[in-house]
């Protein structure tokens, strides 16, 4: 059985969300591309809330992103409305998620 773009379309975008909300809700830091890695004296330094909070805004805007990009592709009946959205929503969702994720607003400030 063949599974339509539309539909894997869907069922990613509900997994981002999902995703997104367990990240920052059930705390599941780990799953951040790079946390998991850090020396213990590191992740001292990361503002893990506010950077748990950037992930799952971004996750569960590019989940939404997708199920509209599904939900026009099947009333408009054009495969290719959904293949766009994913080849563009994917990778401009990921660069602007690093692209913030790395500026100072998620490290901690030093105590004076």
């Amino acid at each position: 059985m063949f599974i339509h773009m539309e539909s894997t379309l869907f069922l990613l975008g509900i997994f981002f969300i999902v995703l997104g909300i367990i990240i920052k809700h059930g705390k599941l830091y780990n799953a951040i591309a790079g946390y998991n890695t850090l020396s213990e004296e590191e992740r001292k330094k990361v503002a893990i809330d506010k950077l748990a909070t950037l992930v799952r805004n971004s996750l569960v805007t590019m989940g939404v992103l997708m199920i509209a990009g599904d939900a026009a592709a099947t009333f408009f009946e054009e495969e290719k409305i959904a293949t766009l959205t994913f080849f563009l929503v994917i990778p401009l969702g990921t660069a602007l998620l690093l692209a913030l994720g790395n500026t100072d607003t998620y490290k901690k400030k030093p105590k004076p």
